[in-house]
């Protein structure tokens, strides 16, 4: 699930995509990158876990398991890819990519956000899930920008159609000021997920504008 104090072969690194921050002390983040669970450095790995850990279970409360620090679960396996934005080479945010084809949070923990409408796995469909980013207000949406950006990168570098994923409405406000254009799942109505309203959306790659 992509929270919204939240902000998923070979190992791929992406070509860098500066994005100046307004407001603030204008810092600027320089690089955003994809690569699978298997080919990670274990310490990007910990990091990835420990800011999950820190936004999911002590900042928001959810009902995750942690050990040593960090969150994880099985859906962290050899199927998905992680995305990650760094800012001076301090790794920042991150979220997990997953091929539908698998087992995904929509399918197995929230197939009543569907709405009603059938799951399809389909290796053109990746779920976004995890999306968690240090605690930092003034750059969120910088992170936002490059997140779509590298979104992008990878869905032309995957053949992928569409990302589907399961947010808040708030996160669903914050991407369409951004621009982008989403995809209710079946009925359109939203569900209280922990007390929160919540959405299943599809996302199609053409539909996050590019910034040049």
């Amino acid at each position: 699930m992509l929270s919204d104090q939240s902000v998923d072969g070979e190992c791929s690194i992406s070509k860098n995509y500066p994005v100046t921050l307004s407001g603030g002390d204008g810092l600027m983040f320089t690089k955003a990158e994809y690569f699978k669970n298997t080919s990670c450095d274990k310490k990007d790995l910990e990091k990835i876990y420990r800011i999950r850990k820190d936004v999911f279970f002590d900042r928001l409360g959810w009902d995750v398991l942690c050990s040593g620090g960090l969150e994880f679960d099985a859906f962290d396996n050899a199927d998905c890819d992680y995305l990650v934005v760094r800012h001076q080479d301090t790794l920042i945010c991150s979220c997990r990519l997953i091929p539908t084809t698998r087992p995904t949070m929509l399918s197995e923990v929230f197939p009543g956000l569907l709405r009603g409408e059938d799951y399809l796995p389909d290796p053109a469909v990746i779920e976004i899930s995890r999306l968690a980013a240090t605690a930092c207000p003034s750059l969120r949406g910088g992170v936002m920008s490059l997140i779509l950006q590298e979104l992008r990168r990878y869905a032309s570098d995957h053949r992928v159609n569409a990302f589907v994923f399961v947010t808040t409405t708030a996160i669903e406000r914050l991407l369409r000021r951004h621009g982008v254009r989403l995809q209710r799942f079946g009925d359109g109505r939203t569900t209280l997920v922990g007390g929160v309203r919540s959405v299943a959306l599809r996302l199609h790659p053409a539909d996050i504008p590019q910034v040049n």
